[in-house]
């Protein structure tokens, strides 16, 4: 039988992405199983986040969607600087690498993203 540890989320300072000074789109991270949250931080210049996935770090990124019943939409979640947001760790689960995109790009200062896993 599973313990209560074993479904911990866990948020380490090696889950981060970071979106350069003049760019939207982070590196990727592995995240192995879900993410359950991530911390926005100050220098964040945007409003909102989109995703993309891939199978490995440096292979095809795709666009993360969600079925909205009557069509499959982009995962849009809205944030600003400071924010802690909670996801449905559904709507990431097996994923192995996850891309964050910045509705604009930074200006001055890098975004540097901490983000909370689950394991699957």
């Amino acid at each position: 039988m599973a313990n209560f540890n074993e479904f911990q989320s866990k948020l380490d300072d090696d889950n981060f992405v970071t979106i350069e000074d003049g760019e939207t789109a982070s590196d990727v991270l592995y995240i192995g199983g879900s993410m359950v949250a991530f911390y926005v931080p100050a220098a964040f210049d945007g409003a909102s986040f989109t995703f993309k996935a891939s199978r490995t770090p440096a292979g095809t990124l795709h666009t993360v969607l969600t079925d909205n019943a009557a069509e499959e939409t982009t995962k849009t979640i809205n944030a600003s600087a400071g924010d802690y947001v909670i996801v449905n760790p559904a709507d990431f689960s097996g994923m192995n690498y996850i891309q964050f995109i910045a509705n604009t790009a930074q200006s001055g200062a890098d975004a540097v993203i901490y983000v909370a896993l689950r394991p699957l």
